[in-house]
């Protein structure tokens, strides 16, 4: 089983008053689109994790097969909300994605690119880089999940990765998708469009 944890807790502080993943995107808001671009693809289960303006956020989601998880900590870090989300994970759960809310150019068919290279490898994560930059999502197997419940820092998985370089795949690729997250409102005028 595949599940996947999409990540709608941050403040959103560079974007200004609104946030961010409740903005119009397309037909839809952007953390709506997001969230689709998972329920459309291989995966089995998503799990949102929530945070600043926990109720707006569910608002925009109110209708979609999903769980939602709020982060009463979202505060301190990303690392707390990817762990709120890992301990929602079902024992079935094989393998799981770590996606952004704020990543709505990242389709199901991209999605599904990195699950495949996932599965078809040796690997206990995989993820999508260009040169240095490390994309989502981020897809780990049911085995690290303790490991990450476990782990102490609160703001960033940069050491957790390096300490485990030799179990990770890295999939090098120029797909945008992959990379671009809405944080300004200068990127959200660029990639609206």
């Amino acid at each position: 089983m595949i599940e996947a944890l999409i990540l709608a807790a941050g403040s959103s502080i560079r974007m200004g008053e609104q946030n961010k993943l409740t903005l119009p995107w397309k037909e839809s808001t952007m953390i709506r689109t997001s969230v689709n671009a998972a329920l459309e693809s291989y995966v089995d289960r998503v799990i949102v994790v929530t945070g600043h303006q926990h109720g707006e956020v569910k608002r925009a989601l109110q209708g979609l097969p999903i769980d939602i998880v709020h982060n009463p900590t979202h505060r301190l870090g990303q690392v707390g909300s990817i762990q709120a989300g890992v301990s929602m994970l079902s024992q079935q759960m094989s393998t799981f994605l770590v996606c952004l809310g704020d990543m709505p150019r990242l389709t199901s068919a991209l999605i599904n690119q990195v699950i495949d290279s996932h599965l078809n490898e040796n690997f206990l994560i995989t993820r999508p880089v260009n040169d240095n930059q490390v994309g989502h999502p981020v897809i780990m197997n049911s085995s690290l999940r303790e490991q990450v419940l476990a782990y102490t820092d609160a703001h960033t998985m940069r050491p957790f990765m390096k300490a485990r370089a030799n179990q990770l795949q890295q999939i090098s690729t120029q797909e945008s998708g992959y990379f671009m997250d809405i944080d300004t409102p200068s990127d959200y005028q660029k990639w609206s469009i």
